[in-house]
């Protein structure tokens, strides 16, 4: 039979991963809220749903319902914990997205992907690692999580449909359109371009010059990560966090993916002004 101590023993990968996991932690619920980014508004909209109100009376709120049903347990803890809960589970679902998708792939450079998607993650708070994660898992739990940004997941959404059986397909397209019909109902935000104008980084509408054409070919193709990594050309709205949706399509070529390691490096270079000469209140 085996031993207490040999059911218990971890091996010493995982053992890096839980001891860097609980130092976040610390960390997190140390120095928040200045590391949470957009995580604010979707815990006020967790908060309002489980209050009893609509989750759209928080104006800076622009996901579908799912995503605040998503966030409600989390807003029943005080918002430094949720964080620090959050965010461990976010790179969790990153850690298993890359080593899903990287499978036989170089390990520098699947070490350096997972760390800047880590690094990414910590400084932005926001639900773009739902996108490659979307891609992870089954596809009817896939269409959920794209459709968690649906500016960006829509067409991954159309691949994955593309790919199910007819029957499965219709019932999931039923299922969607209820959620996204019960958003509408309770007051969904849709921003407008003008509004987003200070950090908008879309190519809108130019990328559509390109972005159209491979769509449709994604499309012909039932290309899952071309269609994910397209979606940026044909959005008219995101942020840099989302370029982390470039990154399964980036890994068809090593001088691809090299680029995108190198622009996602820039753009957290650049967002360090995030906690230099941050202080704790």
């Amino acid at each position: 039979m085996m031993s207490i101590y040999s059911a218990l023993r971890i091996q010493p990968g995982a053992a890096v991963v839980l001891g860097l996991g609980a130092a976040l932690v610390m960390v997190m619920v140390s120095f928040l809220p200045s590391f949470s980014g957009d995580f604010h508004d979707f815990y006020m909209a967790g908060h309002l749903l489980v209050t009893g109100h609509s989750p759209y009376e928080w104006s800076r709120y622009y996901s579908p319902m799912w995503v605040a049903v998503g966030f409600a347990p989390l807003a029943l803890l005080p918002e430094r914990a949720a964080y620090a809960v959050y965010t461990l589970l976010s790179l969790g679902g990153l850690t298993v997205s890359v080593r899903r998708l990287t499978r036989g792939q170089s390990r520098v450079l699947v070490l350096l992907t997972l760390g800047l998607l880590w690094l990414v993650q910590i400084l932005a708070g926001n639900i773009d690692w739902l996108l490659p994660t979307a891609l992870a898992v089954p596809p009817l739990a896939g269409i959920w999580l794209a459709l968690a940004k649906p500016q960006l997941g829509w067409l991954l959404v159309a691949v994955l449909l593309l790919r199910m059986p007819r029957r499965k397909a219709a019932v999931s397209v039923g299922a969607v359109a209820a959620g996204l019909g019960l958003s509408y109902l309770l007051g969904w935000n849709i921003p407008d371009l003008e509004s987003m104008r200070l950090w908008n980084i879309a190519p809108w509408p130019w990328g559509l010059l390109v972005g159209v054409p491979l769509a449709i070919w994604s499309l012909v193709r039932r290309d899952r990560e071309l269609a994910l990594s397209v979606s940026l050309l044909i959005s008219p709205y995101w942020q840099r966090p989302s370029l982390i949706a470039a990154w399964p399509g980036s890994m068809r070529a090593r001088w691809l993916w090299l680029a995108w390691i190198t622009l996602m490096a820039l753009v957290l270079i650049e967002n360090l002004s995030l906690i230099i000469g941050y202080s704790p209140e």
